[in-house]
C-alpha cells in the first residue's frame, strides 16, 4: 500500500459463506461492491480499480460472522 489500483486478494477461507466485498471511498459511497462465495481453503481474486480516482479509500469483506477493514491507497 499504496497502489496503482491493481489489487490481489489472498486469503484463507473458513467456510464457504457469501461474502461481501465492498470498497468505499472517503466520504462513505460505495464505489464497488461485489459477492464472493469462496471454497475452503485458499482462495485468491485480483482486482483493477486503476479507473478510479487516486485517494484513500476502504475495504471490507464481511459476513454473518465477521467484518475486517482495509485501508486502500491508490495513487
Amino acid at each position: 500500500n499504496p497502489s496503482n489500483g491493481h489489487i490481489t486478494l489472498e486469503g484463507n477461507a473458513r467456510s464457504n459463506e457469501a461474502t461481501l466485498l465492498q470498497l468505499n471511498d472517503l466520504r462513505g459511497a460505495t464505489v464497488f461492491a461485489q459477492i464472493i462465495t469462496p471454497t475452503s481453503g485458499a482462495f485468491k481474486q485480483n482486482f483493477d480499480w486503476s479507473v478510479l480516482a487516486k485517494g484513500v479509500y476502504t475495504l471490507t469483506l464481511s459476513n454473518s460472522q465477521s467484518a475486517s477493514h482495509q485501508r486502500i491507497v491508490i495513487q
